[in-house]
């Protein structure tokens, strides 16, 4: 091929690239470092150069469907051993033809790509008729690597940004959700579970804490497992379930002295709707006609938001 013996051949590429690989962000540039050499194989003269970086899909087309992505530098400070740096995403889009694609996070999607040089001035003065230099170098994997922009902005979605239009179907399963935590004192969306009230027993046992976000919270006695949950009466007595200090709910149980009945499990329960934050439930028990053996038997209180 005839050269226009002002251009000169490209040796020595190196390729340095700069990614962030943070979530943050991934910038669309690369550092692209080089080496000019006369075709005696002499370094280029120290000074200040124009050129123009193309990307292209094939080794030797030139045609505007071939052209991906180019932009022009006009200010390159060329050293004594004809080293030069340049951070290509950061010159001027080429108008002439214009690129398919202008950012260099786009520019790697297909399978080929292969990066064109053309030196087009000298410390300010155009040179006739310049060419690109050849052949072309083909980047490889790393370059590629700007695709990964797009999965890092997805690693730093913002909070509520995600609605049900977004999700797949079926992917968010019950097998993918993490357990709901238990205990006496739980956070937010833990089952919150007191100690057992033993057998016949008094109900001091009967607390428990959970944080909340603000939704209703579902509260129960029911069967911690060992047996039926029961509350032994002898006579009339009110059971109330407490948020705090508060009393929030009221059950009335009524029979005849000298006679006892089990409660059916599940009988007292209720739906709290307290302020977000952390808050702590009981039962309380006031007997109208006092009995010592009165109390409440094998039974845990339960609280969970719903």
């Amino acid at each position: 091929m005839k050269r226009n013996p002002q251009i000169f051949v490209l040796i020595g590429l190196t390729l340095l690239f700069y990614l962030n690989v943070q979530a943050q962000s991934v910038p669309p540039l690369i550092n692209y470092q080089g080496r000019l050499t006369g075709q005696t194989g002499a370094p280029l003269a120290a000074g200040v150069y124009g050129i123009q970086f193309r990307l292209w899909d094939d080794p030797l087309a030139s045609g505007t469907n071939d052209l991906i992505w180019g932009q022009l530098y006009s200010n390159i400070a060329i050293q004594s051993n004809g080293v030069f740096n340049v951070i290509l995403g950061g010159g001027t889009p080429l108008l002439n033809p214009t690129p398919a694609v202008n950012n260099l996070a786009y520019a790697f999607n297909g399978t080929n790509c292969f990066l064109g040089v053309t030196v087009v001035a000298s410390n300010g003065s155009p040179l006739s008729l310049p060419s690109e230099i050849l052949p072309r170098q083909q980047l490889l994997s790393v370059p590629f690597a700007l695709q990964s922009q797009q999965a890092q902005i997805a690693s730093s979605v913002v909070p509520n940004s995600i609605v049900n239009a977004s999700l797949s179907g079926g992917i968010v399963t019950l097998t993918n959700l993490a357990p709901r935590p238990i205990g006496t004192n739980v956070g937010v969306g833990g089952l919150a579970m007191s100690a057992s009230s033993a057998t016949n027993s008094i109900i001091t046992n009967l607390v428990a804490t959970i944080v909340t976000t603000g939704r209703p919270v579902f509260v129960s006695v029911v069967p911690d497992g060992s047996g039926l949950a029961s509350a032994l009466v002898t006579a009339d007595a009110y059971f109330k379930i407490v948020r705090d200090q508060t009393v929030i709910a009221i059950f009335n149980i009524g029979v005849s002295e000298g006679n006892a009945m089990d409660l059916p499990p599940g009988i007292l329960n209720t739906i709290d709707i307290p302020p977000a934050g952390s808050h702590t439930y009981s039962i309380q028990m006031q007997i109208i006609a006092a009995d010592p053996s009165t109390g409440v038997g094998d039974s845990v209180l339960i609280a969970y938001e719903l």
